[in-house]
């Protein structure tokens, strides 16, 4: 009996020990388990480009490229890098590996904005950062803000959107300040000139009002017949009413552009004062008496000369005639396509020639100009009628030619004359553009020595039309002559760069057809004083 209780005893103690050794193996196991599953395993995380945030289940955990050190498991994962589509997926961190390590290349240009602004010089701003509107945008979806600003005008801003894969359009014109002018002059009858860069915005007569000016600062020149010219400004402001009042003071002025000739009595024609090869048609010497004058410091440039064809759409003899006359073989033949807008060569005179002198223009086309120029100065014309019927009113106080003894007594100097064979020199390279030196070309006005005057390129450069028609001297004093009353020709002066020396002279003369332009034949201009 008590031998059967004790190993009942020994059974239960033995299946005691079996049970407490099965349950620390379990919690040893539960142990081992819960310290595998919070082990933190490296994980690095590559983009292309670099620098995108790293969002892991809604925490921002750095950017790429970036090594991250997580617990076993899944996890929800964005990329986000401005300009880039944002990458959204999912990754599986593995225990037991060195490195998990995952790469992802980002999509660039998900959406593009193209801008359409006026004006072309305004200053745009997206999200605060200056872009060249020019170029189309590349950007990344999401809301931008636009502001769009230029001077003097109103400025623009407001919001857009842009989308995946898609191009946005917008169109800002920004819209101009205006202001009022009122304006009034004496005399009544005053010519006015509103500009603005050089560029003529307004032109009227007497007292004007203006209800719609864009705000600016202009230029205003006031002019009238017997007065003193005004040059200023006038500022006008958005929204406001500028008032100005102009009266104009009594006198004649000069542009600066001319040099004052005061009048005396000289020897016209070729002297045997340090002359030789005086040519038959400068003979005799002749006494000659002028009164004073104005004439112009350089040659009527392109530039100018294609501002009056521009506001005129005047067609010179050469355009209508198909050609100019040019030099070749000691004799003067047209050309086809040469006129005052292409070289001798038939080509579209440059813009770089804008400062040379004009040239291809006949006498008709010099007179045009120098109507077109004193009506547009508010001066009266010089010059009525037309063909061989044209006369000059010498006591205009518009544009004319020069006579043909101004023409030699400016070249020569004045009263301040040093009696130079050249216009200010006895050296022709000193003074102007001739054959030993021009490159067969003409060149920009001014470049050279002027004479004792002031004035430039007296000798060379190109042929001047005087006012004169041609024929010979007489030996009689003369008192302001202003050349025969007929005649077929016109008298031009100076020479030109294709010139020799002797064609240079002061005292040098030619006739040329009226009607014809002349490969070298420009012109200066004059006026009575």
């Amino acid at each position: 009996m008590k031998s059967q209780l004790l190993k009942s005893v020994l059974l239960l103690i033995l299946l005691t020990s079996l049970l407490h050794a099965q349950n620390d193996e379990s919690d040893e196991s539960k142990v081992r388990n819960k310290s595998t599953k919070n082990e933190l395993v490296p994980v690095e995380i590559i983009s292309d480009p670099p620098g995108a945030e790293i969002i892991i289940d809604d925490s921002s955990q750095g950017t790429t490229d970036s090594t991250l050190f997580l617990p076993p498991g899944e996890y929800k994962i964005q990329l986000i890098l401005a300009g880039y589509t944002p990458v959204t997926t999912k990754i599986k961190v593995t225990a037991g590996k060195k490195l998990n390590r995952f790469r992802y290349t980002l999509s660039k240009n998900p959406g593009q904005l193209k801008l359409m602004i006026g004006p072309k010089t305004a200053a745009v701003r997206l999200n605060n950062e200056i872009i060249n509107h020019k170029e189309i945008q590349a950007l990344a979806p999401g809301i931008y803000q636009i502001e769009v600003e230029a001077e003097h005008y109103y400025p623009v801003k407001r919001s857009f959107e842009i989308e995946l894969g898609k191009t946005n359009t917008i169109k800002i014109c920004l819209v101009r300040k205006m202001g009022r002018l009122q304006f009034s002059v004496n005399p009544p009858d005053a010519n006015c000139v509103l500009s603005l860069n050089s560029q003529v915005v307004e032109r009227w007569r007497g007292k004007k009002s203006f209800d719609q000016l864009p705000e600016e600062v202009y230029n205003l020149t006031v002019k009238a017949k017997g007065r003193k010219t005004y040059n200023g400004t006038v500022r006008i402001d958005a929204n406001r009413t500028t008032i100005e009042t102009i009266k104009l003071e009594f006198g004649d002025e000069v542009p600066d552009w001319m040099v004052s000739v005061k009048g005396g009595t000289f020897t016209m024609g070729c002297t045997s004062d340090g002359e030789t090869n005086c040519n038959d048609n400068e003979k005799p010497a002749h006494s000659v008496t002028l009164g004073d004058f104005y004439i112009s410091k350089y040659e009527v440039t392109l530039g100018l000369f294609s501002e009056f064809i521009q506001e005129t759409g005047y067609i010179t003899n050469a355009e209508k005639a198909g050609g100019s006359y040019i030099r070749k073989d000691d004799k003067w033949v047209i050309v086809q396509g040469v006129n005052w807008r292409c070289g001798a060569d038939a080509k579209a005179r440059p813009q770089d020639e804008r400062m040379c002198p004009v040239v291809n223009v006949s006498w008709f086309d010099a007179v045009a100009f120098c109507n077109w120029l004193s009506e547009k100065e508010g001066l009266q014309k010089a010059y009525s009628g037309t063909g061989s019927s044209i006369v000059c009113d010498f006591t205009s106080n518009g544009y004319r030619l020069p006579t043909e003894a101004e023409w030699e007594f400016a070249a020569r100097g004045g009263k301040s004359s040093e009696n130079y064979i050249f216009s200010g020199s006895n050296t022709m390279e000193e003074v102007g553009w001739y054959n030993l030196n021009s490159g067969n070309e003409n060149h920009e006005t001014g470049t050279k020595k002027p004479n004792e005057l002031g004035l430039f390129d007296m000798s060379g450069n190109v042929w001047e039309w005087c006012w004169d028609r041609y024929a010979g001297y007489s030996t009689a004093a003369q008192g302001n002559p202003r050349g025969p009353l007929t005649g077929d020709l016109r008298v031009a002066r100076s020479g030109s760069e294709q010139s020799d020396e002797n064609q240079c002279r002061v005292s040098y003369r030619i006739g040329f057809s009226p009607n014809s332009g002349y490969v070298s034949g420009g012109f200066r201009l004059a006026k009575t004083r």
